[in-house]
């Protein structure tokens, strides 16, 4: 029983890294993709009409 229990804990901290490992990816990916927008304004036009943006 004590293995049991031991492979739950083990596998729940696998879980843990696993999850805090896709929150920095995911974190560092935001932050990369909005220092890399351009400055200024955006201009958008689309079926949906046209739209203005400031960054």
């Amino acid at each position: 029983m004590l293995q049991k229990e031991r492979a739950v804990k083990q596998n729940t901290l696998y879980l843990l890294v696993g999850a805090l490992v896709v929150v920095v990816i995911a974190l560092g990916a935001y932050v990369y993709h909005e220092q890399t927008k351009p400055k200024g304004v955006e201009l958008k036009i689309d079926d949906k009409g046209i739209s203005i943006q400031q960054n």
